[in-house]
């Protein structure tokens, strides 16, 4: 695989989670509620709705640069459509487009969180991109407007993370976002690769990512590290 594609797949893997695509159960009847707009990273805002964020990505002796850009095309009572173009120098080199339905309730359960239990609600979706289909899953507790877990599968790879602190400052242009911590695992190739991945998460944010790191073992004494900040900030 060529780097920057290699590059795209592990961001848009986190990024495709945070729209949210993921693995679980089909949903109850209880899915009859769908998830709280304030709760999702995109539907509680207007279409043309954007995050810009810097993507660094070190494998063996190379190191890329480049930026990233995630936005809100359409949304309907049905679901919603986002893209992410990621550019090198200045210039696109590589955009996708995801459709995904809005999320549903799907069930219950107990979190526990810095040594601490939360009851969560569960919400699952499906999503469809580039002619292939699947679901996403999210957990949401009261008090909090981000979600505290994900589990995703998109093509080629396996996202499972936890919150491991509800409460984190990262700071994007000049302001303060207050952010969950997710930790986890990123499997890549049908586990020719696995990273270890975290995630800060903010619901005030388009896309809901302010920061992620990748790190991985790529074999031949090669390692990878990835890292994605946000920095610019448009809403509408």
């Amino acid at each position: 695989m060529k780097k920057p594609a290699f590059a795209l797949v592990l961001a848009l893997s986190v990024l495709a989670a945070l729209g949210l695509a993921v693995v679980g159960a089909a949903p109850t009847r209880a899915d009859d509620e769908t998830i709280p707009a304030e709760s999702h990273f995109w539907l509680r805002f207007a279409v043309g709705s954007r995050c810009e964020l810097a993507m660094s990505t070190k494998m063996g002796e190379e190191d890329e640069r480049s930026s990233l850009t995630t936005e809100l095309l359409a949304k309907d009572e049905k679901g919603f459509t986002v893209r992410n173009t990621k550019s090198s120098e200045g210039e696109p080199d590589e955009v996708e487009e995801e459709w995904e339905s809005i999320p549903r309730k799907a069930g219950a359960e107990t979190l526990t969180i810095a040594g601490a239990e939360h009851a969560a609600t569960i919400w699952v979706s499906e999503t469809r991109k580039a002619g292939t289909t699947g679901k996403n899953r999210l957990w949401t507790i009261e008090g909090r407007s981000t979600p505290v877990k994900l589990e995703a599968k998109v093509p080629d790879s396996d996202l499972v993370a936890t919150a491991t602190s509800l409460s984190e400052k990262v700071t994007i242009d000049g302001t303060e976002y207050d952010c969950v911590k997710l930790e986890g695992q990123l499997v890549v190739a049908g586990g020719a690769l696995k990273l270890k991945i975290a995630i800060w998460l903010c619901a005030e944010l388009p896309g809901g990512v302010a920061r992620m790191t990748a790190t991985g073992d790529l074999g031949d004494e090669q390692t990878l590290d990835q890292s994605v900040e946000a920095t610019k900030i448009e809403t509408k």
